[in-house]
């Protein structure tokens, strides 16, 4: 088995358990583009049926505008929350969002905001 197949086995093995809340580390890491923004999308309104809280670590901004109420923005060295953001959107997200000049602006706001420091 492949090692996305294993994942995902892993990540619906614990959805059918309903868990009210769910870690997850870098969950669409190892993926192409286009397999990675659906399952974005598709995971977004299994997690919203099932009413799962999530935590996710992830690197790419563009990810965390996509799927995120709120974004924490962590130090460098870790350990600090340097800034937090409310992304008040629908959720789950819809693909037209990642095209909308609102997706843009949370975008242009949060690089700056990494960018300055």
């Amino acid at each position: 088995m492949c090692v996305v197949a294993a994942e995902m086995f892993a990540f619906v093995k614990v959805l059918v358990s309903r868990p009210r809340l769910m870690l997850l580390d870098e969950p669409f890491g190892s993926l192409d583009i286009h397999t990675r923004e659906n399952l974005q999308e598709e995971i977004g309104h299994i997690l919203k049926s099932l009413g799962t809280t999530v935590i996710m670590i992830t690197h790419d901004i563009a990810e965390a505008v996509f799927m995120a109420n709120r974004i924490e923005i962590i130090s460098p060295s870790g350990g600090k929350i340097i800034s937090e953001h409310e992304i008040p959107v629908e959720r789950p997200s819809y693909r037209a969002f990642r095209h909308s000049m609102e997706y843009r602006r949370f975008m242009d706001s949060l690089w700056k905001q990494i960018n300055t420091r």
